[in-house]
């Protein structure tokens, strides 16, 4: 089964800047002035409960603004439910999404099964109802099928 789920509250600010504190609001209430900058902390709960069952996650782009420590809250908490589902295969793709787990992991992203530079167009996931070739072995060889 797959999940596309959508985050119900954001952390923002009024620009980019280390200098805002982290203020969360429902995704309803997001102002013309605000920049939805994270996930805020019931969409944080809410990923990391599904996360926790997961069997295989694929994740492509940081969950915030993850360069500010205030705004990498979102992805730290998801990469973590990630790496404590230990039945879990975790394909990790994008330049900014490796740079924030191996930074983040310490321990250069052993805590996930692949972690590539590549994004969204080298896992193909752009190709709508095609089988993905490196998807498609992952599942045989987890005997995900």
């Amino acid at each position: 089964m797959i999940f596309l789920v959508l985050p119900i509250d954001v952390a923002v600010a009024p620009e980019i800047s280390k200098d805002f504190p982290r203020q969360e609001v429902n995704v309803d209430k997001i102002k013309n002035s605000d920049m939805a900058l994270d996930i805020g902390s019931q969409t944080i709960e809410r990923f990391t409960k599904i996360l926790a069952g997961a069997k295989m996650v694929i994740w492509n782009g940081p969950l915030g603004y993850a360069e500010i420590d205030n705004f990498a809250i979102g992805s730290a908490r998801v990469a973590l439910a990630i790496a404590q589902n230990k039945g879990v295969v975790s394909i990790v793709g994008g330049g900014d999404t490796a740079d924030f787990i191996l930074k983040w992991d310490g321990h250069d992203g052993a805590n996930f099964t692949h972690v590539s530079t590549g994004g969204g167009a080298k896992y193909g996931l752009d190709t709508a109802g095609k089988k993905l070739p490196g998807i498609e072995s992952l599942l045989d060889a987890y005997g995900l099928r």
